[in-house]
């Protein structure tokens, strides 16, 4: 049973966190954000690349993928950047490998962590979000920022891949059950460059294959925190959760069908 607790006091005070955007730096958008482009510092795709078919003045040297750019769009930017001849630098280090691995997802383009990778005591990522992402599909509000129910995907990708690789034993089929959550929003998130982070608070392995988690996940942006949420978790063996389901399953049949007794025959 899940218990999600949303901090949004002063919502209304969430300051945008772009003070760390650098005037050396220009980035590229996938089409989808061409709301949040200023064709200055931010260019979609199509807009970066007819800016420099038309020859029109880039401010900054350093081209960075934001959100939303595929290696398609990447080779473009690139292909184009060569044949322009322009002292533009194309950086290269954007998120190549998703963390497909316990996310459960049945197409890459919805895995929204990359690069997973342990850092000292704890776990790193970066927050990639392709164009297809079903978490983008049919939403619009004309917000400039990120869905929260994105960045609350995010996390819990975050933990159930670091989980599934690092956390448990080599099982084939473990489920990743979460009991509680606690979520705070603090800042808005935007289509730009962002990393996930994890730290293990406890950790205990039952004998019967169960693993128990406390587990802590951040989204950051531009050195800021961007939002936080906490779980506690346990992980099981597939066959360990069917057993779980059909009996609650049986449970909830005869309480139903009590109900509708009672309805019939007050």
């Amino acid at each position: 049973m899940r218990n999600v607790v949303a901090d949004m006091s002063n919502p209304l005070g969430l300051a945008p966190s772009l003070a760390f955007m650098s005037s050396d730096i220009v980035h590229i958008v996938g089409d989808c954000f061409g709301s949040f482009c200023d064709d200055k510092r931010v260019f979609t795709v199509t807009g970066v690349l007819m800016a420099i078919e038309d020859g029109t003045a880039i401010l900054g040297r350093r081209l960075v993928a934001g959100q939303a750019i595929t290696a398609g769009d990447w080779a473009r930017v690139r292909a184009a950047v060569v044949s322009s001849g322009e002292d533009l630098i194309v950086d290269e280090s954007r998120p190549t490998s998703p963390a497909w691995l316990g996310t459960h997802k049945q197409h890459v383009h919805n895995v929204l962590v990359s690069d997973l990778r342990p850092v000292g005591s704890g776990y790193v990522a970066a927050l990639h979000i392709h164009p297809a992402n079903i978490m983008l599909a049919d939403r619009d509000t004309g917000a400039r920022h990120l869905p929260g129910m994105l960045e609350v995907e995010a996390c819990l990708q975050m933990a159930m891949a670091t989980t599934a690789r690092y956390l448990t034993p080599a099982t084939p089929s473990a489920a990743f059950v979460t009991s509680a959550t606690d979520i705070r929003f603090r800042t808005f998130l935007f289509p730009l460059p962002a990393s996930l982070s994890l730290t293990v608070e406890t950790r205990w392995e039952r004998d019967d294959g169960r693993v128990d988690l406390d587990l802590s996940t951040q989204i950051i942006q531009g050195g800021t925190v961007v939002m936080s949420m906490d779980f506690t978790a346990m992980t099981l063996p597939a066959v360990g959760l069917t057993a779980v389901e059909n009996a609650q399953i049986d449970a909830l049949s005869a309480a139903i069908a009590s109900a509708t007794i009672e309805r019939k025959h007050p």
